[in-house]
């Protein structure tokens, strides 16, 4: 769900340079709430920052940046692409995002920051310069000449207040095993009530990493996510997004709604959900 952003009348007029050393012009305005995080995508970049109003500003730098969340602790600000980005309450961070541009002034580019607490009105010569961002989370991002920031996965934020659930790093995923067997239906509303979901296999990668997690965990079979509404209809996840990724088993899909692994190949079969297997759950 879209939180509902915090307008108020305060200005930061912020005094920006582009990685070229020349000035544009462009009067750029911010919406901020506080304690928020964003949970929809992937960072493009992470940046140093020392205030809100300067990660606004490295953002008003990037045309590629329409949101952004500032830590106020380690002072990371998180580039993303959405406008509208999805958010939840999280202490610690702020969420800003892009509206309208209202003006254009001669020799300086500015940022107005709308903010929801007094800020005097400070002017501030930018002292980052990018050379390059990152748009890989693997990689590393620099900013000016000498800060060198990793970029930190939503996905990982999400998961450090995940009771039960662990991350692993190398496939960006935050997951549950559940060994004990349900039926499909109970399986996805265990995953639900933890506000999360059935695993989905969206790749190679993500199929090899769940029969891992399957032999970790003394696992035979799985349900994961996938449903259609009989079978001359295309698989979708819970977005509602068609699947496209699929290792089945020789002559499925067969019959059934619902997907899980078979007990002996690991290979991917439709299910009526009538039967207990276990299951993984997925927080993105």
């Amino acid at each position: 769900m879209i939180t509902q952003m915090i307008h108020s009348a305060v200005t930061a007029a912020v005094l920006l340079s582009q990685c070229t050393n020349t000035l544009k012009t462009k009067l750029q305005k911010f919406e901020n709430e506080k304690n928020t995080c964003i949970i929809s995508g992937t960072p493009i970049g992470t940046f140093i920052a020392r205030t809100v109003r300067e990660c606004a500003s490295l953002c008003a730098i990037d045309d590629n940046c329409h949101s952004a969340n500032f830590e106020s602790v380690s002072g990371q600000c998180h580039f993303f692409t959405t406008f509208f980005p999805n958010t939840k309450a999280f202490d610690g961070f702020e969420t800003i995002r892009k509206t309208s541009i209202t003006g254009v002034t001669s020799g300086t580019r500015q940022t107005e920051l709308m903010s929801a607490s007094p800020v005097d009105v400070t002017t501030i010569e930018s002292t980052h310069q990018v050379t390059s961002i990152s748009t890989n989370e693997a990689e590393v991002t620099t900013i000016g000449p000498t800060n060198h920031v990793t970029s930190i996965s939503t996905i990982q934020v999400l998961c450090s207040t995940a009771i039960g659930y662990t991350y692993d790093a190398n496939i960006n995923i935050c997951y549950k095993a559940v060994a004990t067997l349900r039926f499909y239906t109970y399986a996805k509303a265990e995953c639900v009530s933890d506000a999360a979901h059935l695993l989905l296999i969206e790749s190679l990668d993500v199929y090899q990493w769940a029969m891992d997690q399957m032999d970790s965990n003394g696992i035979l079979r799985i349900y994961f996510q996938g449903e259609r509404v009989d079978r001359f209809s295309p698989f979708l996840d819970d977005a509602g997004n068609e699947l496209t990724y699929f290792n089945w088993s020789p002559g499925e899909p067969d019959i059934g709604n619902y997907l899980r692994t078979d007990g002996t190949t690991r290979l991917m079969e439709a299910s009526s959900g009538n039967f207990e297997y276990s299951y993984i759950c997925q927080i993105y």
